[in-house]
């Protein structure tokens, strides 16, 4: 009953389903994996954090639900547990191109919340001092690090998937933010020529 009301997509109906296998056999790995899905297409991402937990805990090779945790956190902002998750997605199967996306994007995202120290600096002129100027070039460095980082798994991604546009921009631009212009340059035109544009 629970697989054919998630079949309906009435998941509020397959939660009270799988809820009440649960309280039947708290350790069904379906039931669990199951309920997990469906607290996450209804929304409800503290609920669905919880479940996955549950599920992974029981089952922690299901790659899909490890991957589905990961999102999770990449939808939270929390992007360093996001890459652990997609990492260990990647341990299973290396060629997952979702997770290798997400987990290039993820460190592309943490780079750019570190502009913000930058900006706040720099918006100062003239009036920074010595010591600030120093803390602007360690945060650029720093930054390059982090988008360089994410270059591998970008690269993986143009790998698995040489046509798709997205992976080639991303990859482009985690070259640029790297320092590596010209190769930056390269990926983002091979993606405006696989978009058409």
């Amino acid at each position: 009953l629970g697989d054919l009301s998630t079949s309906h997509r009435d998941y509020a109906g397959a939660v009270d389903f799988y809820a009440k296998v649960l309280t039947i056999d708290s350790t069904n790995a379906r039931a669990t994996h199951s309920i997990a899905l469906c607290y996450d297409y209804l929304g409800q991402r503290d609920n669905a954090m919880t479940a996955y937990e549950r599920a992974l805990r029981a089952r922690p090779d299901i790659k899909d639900l490890r991957f589905n945790y990961g999102r999770l956190f990449y939808l939270r902002e929390e992007y360093d547990k996001a890459i652990e998750q997609f990492a260990m997605v990647l341990a299973l199967d290396p060629n997952d191109l979702d997770a290798n996306i997400n987990a290039g994007i993820a460190y592309l995202k943490i780079g750019e919340k570190s502009n913000k120290a930058i900006q706040d600096i720099e918006a100062k002129g003239m009036n920074i001092t010595k010591q600030q100027a120093k803390d602007v070039e360690t945060f650029k460095a720093q930054q390059k690090e982090i988008f360089a980082k994410g270059i591998p798994y970008l690269e993986k991604a143009t790998e698995v998937a040489p046509t798709n546009a997205g992976a080639w921009f991303n990859l482009g631009v985690a070259y640029i933010r790297a320092g590596e212009t010209q190769k930056g340059q390269e990926a983002v035109q091979k993606s405006e020529e696989l978009a058409g544009k």
